[in-house]
C-alpha cells in the first residue's frame, strides 16, 4: 500500500506528495470538511463503500476495510476562504506577473550567455506570450481534457496544443509553469478555471493507511496551527468592534451568512477579559495593535456617528 496524499479538483490531480499533506494546501479546508467512510478493498475488484459507520476502535479486519479519509469543500468555499487569507484574485495576477517578468529576465540571460540557449528559445516564447488569462484558458483545458503528464504523443499532442504541452513540462519548482512562492496562490489561479459547484479534495487514505496520521486526528486544524507564526496569512483576521452588541451581531450575521468563514475571524472578547467599550477605548486597542507589531491582519469597525468620525 502506498502512503501517498493528494490534492485534486473534480479528480484531476493537483499535486501529489509522499506521506504528508502539505500544510499549505490543508488551510483551505476545515474539520468540518472532513470525510470519513469504511471502504472494502480487494486485489480482484474496485474498492466499495460500505454503508456502515466508523467505529471508534477501528481494526482493519480479514475483509481488508480500510477508512477513506480526507477533506473536500466546493470551488467558492475555496475561494472565499483564499481571499479571506489575503490570496485574492488581484493579488494573484500581480504575484503571476512579477513571477512571469523575472523569468523571462532570467532565460534572457540564460539564452545569451549560454552556448544551450537554442533549448531554452521555445520556453522563453511560451513565457514572452503568457498572460495570467491565456494561463487559465490553457489550465482549463488541460484540467477538462485530464492531461497531467508531459508526454511525445503526437495525438495527445494534437488535442492538448503546444502551449498546453508546455505547461505540463516537468519544472522542479514550479507546477504547470505557475510562478508561485506560496502553493496557495497557484489553488487561487486554479479556482478561475472552475464552476462553483467544483470539488477540492484533498485524499488522505493511503497516509492514514501507512501510519502517517491516525484517522481521528484533526489533520487540517493542525497543519493550520502549526502555521500560524510563519505569515499572517495563516492567522485569524481580528475583528475589532466597539462595544459587545456590534460584536455579537457581527459575529452571528458572518456564522449565518457564510458558515464557511467561520474559524477565520477572530471578535474582540468583552466579556472574557474585561475590556472597555466605547470610540475611545477602540483608538486606543488599534494604536496598541499598531505600537506592538501584531501579525495579523486587523479589522477596526467604528460607530456611524460624530464621535467615531472624529476619532478616526
Amino acid at each position: 500500500m502506498g502512503s501517498s496524499t493528494a490534492l485534486k479538483v473534480d479528480g484531476y490531480v493537483l499535486v501529489s506528495t509522499h506521506s504528508y499533506a502539505p500544510a499549505q494546501t490543508l488551510t483551505i479546508f476545515r474539520e468540518s470538511d472532513k470525510y470519513l467512510r469504511v471502504i472494502r478493498v480487494s486485489d480482484s475488484a474496485p474498492p466499495a463503500i460500505l454503508d456502515k459507520p466508523v467505529p471508534a476502535d477501528f481494526v482493519a479486519d480479514r475483509d481488508e476495510e480500510i477508512i477513506d479519509v480526507g477533506y473536500a469543500a466546493s470551488a467558492r468555499i475555496a475561494r472565499d476562504r483564499l481571499e479571506v487569507m489575503g490570496f485574492t484574485l488581484e493579488a494573484t495576477k500581480k504575484m503571476f506577473a512579477d513571477g512571469v517578468a523575472q523569468r523571462i529576465a532570467e532565460m534572457a540571460a540564460w539564452i545569451d550567455d549560454s552556448e544551450f540557449g537554442d533549448l531554452w528559445r521555445k520556453d522563453f516564447e511560451h513565457l514572452r506570450q503568457m498572460t495570467f488569462e491565456r494561463w487559465v484558458d490553457g489550465f482549463r483545458t488541460l484540467k477538462e481534457s485530464g492531461v497531467t503528464e508531459f508526454t511525445d504523443d503526437e495525438e495527445r499532442k494534437c488535442d492538448i496544443g503546444a502551449f498546453c504541452r508546455w505547461l505540463i513540462k516537468p519544472e522542479d519548482d514550479q507546477i504547470a509553469q505557475f510562478p508561485a512562492g506560496d502553493f496557495r496562490y497557484f489553488i487561487r489561479a486554479v479556482v478561475e478555471t472552475c464552476s462553483p459547484e467544483s470539488i477540492f479534495s484533498q485524499e488522505m487514505t493511503d497516509a492514514v493507511s501507512s501510519g502517517y496520521y491516525d484517522y481521528s486526528e484533526a489533520i487540517a486544524e493542525d497543519a493550520r496551527a502549526g502555521l500560524m507564526d510563519d505569515t499572517p496569512m495563516n492567522s485569524k483576521v481580528i475583528v475589532l468592534t466597539e462595544g459587545v452588541t456590534d460584536r455579537r451581531i457581527l459575529e452571528g450575521s458572518l456564522r449565518l451568512l457564510y458558515p464557511h468563514l467561520d474559524g477565520y475571524f477572530s471578535f474582540m472578547d468583552f466579556h472574557g477579559t474585561s475590556a472597555q467599550g466605547g470610540v475611545g477605548a477602540l483608538v486606543s486597542t488599534v494604536k496598541a495593535f499598531a505600537g506592538a507589531g501584531v501579525a495579523n491582519r486587523v479589522v477596526a469597525l467604528f460607530d456611524n456617528d460624530t464621535a467615531a468620525r472624529a476619532a478616526v
